[in-house]
């Protein structure tokens, strides 16, 4: 088991010593509290971590038009665009266990030579189609050109999108690509005459749009939905400014919310058989012993603060436990 930082030895290195050695095994990279992983063998990568969750929640967000069967990546040809984005950021941290398994995830083939080349190539040429196409309001237009090119998947499905007369932030929610991955199938397109993008539309910017959505949960309380729906964008384009912000807002919020209705002194007591508990909660429930109160619970716990108090609220909300206040009182159930 190898356990590294990203910046020491970076991601096209450690692949390259893979496919040099031949080495068998799952490697994780870890960003901004995200998690991909993949798992190769003899020199290809045959496995992909699945797409989180949160996409769903963006696709949803996507306008009506963008709702068709034939505007859906495959998982394969999804899972191959997030490798790819993982060599446009330089930091993170690495874990590679040549003793694991594949455990679920996405089949795809792509030998690790390739994947190189590809990510860095498209590292090289990130820098351009960021200043290109600064804004996601322009409409992707197809020319009706089409002779039959050959292109990848990926490109293919954004071209059908192109033709509905989406615009570029419409067509990543309704893909659940990244913007980068977006913008690297647009230029493709644009470039073999397939597509043009056409100005800046007057009905606003989605990203906006949905930022403000969340900012209405999150004023209605509606903290993890509206967590969930940034939490989503802000995987999409880890480098938009206003997503983080938005997010760090949302949690700050959602913090001081849980330690007013949980009590920082009050004291955790298991009166209940917890069933299928989730990761987060089987993080905490070790630390709830009937001695230590919320703050302590929080100080010791191996998640992030915020999670382990939404662990403690659902844990509460199920009736696994239940707070007292230090002198014995039992507290108001959240």
């Amino acid at each position: 088991m190898i356990r590294g930082d990203l910046h020491t030895m970076p991601l096209p290195d450690l692949l390259q010593w893979a496919d040099t050695t031949r080495a068998a095994g799952q490697l994780e990279v870890e960003r901004n509290g995200a998690t991909v992983w993949m798992y190769f063998s003899d020199r290809e990568v045959v496995r992909v971590s699945e797409r989180p969750e949160a996409h769903g929640a963006l696709e949803m967000l996507a306008p009506e038009s963008a709702h068709r069967p034939w505007l859906k990546l495959a998982d394969e040809v999804e899972a191959v665009e997030r490798l790819l984005d993982l060599f446009l950021e330089a930091d993170g941290t690495f874990l590679f266990d040549d003793a694991a398994t594949p455990n679920g995830g996405v089949c795809v083939s792509v030998s690790l030579r390739e994947l190189v080349y590809e990510g860095m190539r498209h590292l090289d040429e990130w820098p351009a189609l960021d200043q290109r196409y600064p804004d996601e309001r322009a409409r992707l237009i197809a020319t009706g050109q089409d002779r039959n090119t050959h292109l990848l998947p990926a490109a293919r499905t954004v071209l059908r999108a192109a033709a509905q007369g989406l615009t570029l932030g419409e067509i990543r929610l309704a893909l659940g690509l990244s913007r980068p991955a977006l913008l690297r199938r647009t230029q493709e397109l644009v470039s073999l005459g397939l597509a043009r993008v056409e100005g800046v539309e007057r009905d606003g910017d989605p990203v906006e749009q949905i930022l403000a959505q969340a900012e209405i949960l999150s004023r209605e309380e509606q903290y993890d939905e509206a967590a969930h729906v940034v939490g989503a964008l802000l995987e999409s384009d880890p480098g938009d400014r206003r997503v983080r912000d938005a997010l760090a807002r949302i949690e700050s919020r959602q913090r001081a919310h849980l330690y007013e209705h949980l009590g920082p002194e009050r004291i955790p007591v298991l009166t209940g058989e917890p069933v299928a508990v989730a990761s987060r909660e089987e993080a905490v429930l070790p630390l709830v012993d009937g001695q230590r109160d919320v703050a302590s619970i929080v100080l010791a716990s191996p998640i992030r603060e915020l999670e382990t108090l939404r662990a403690l609220r659902d844990l509460s909300k199920r009736r696994v436990l239940d707070f007292q206040a230090s002198h014995g009182d039992t507290a108001t159930e959240t």
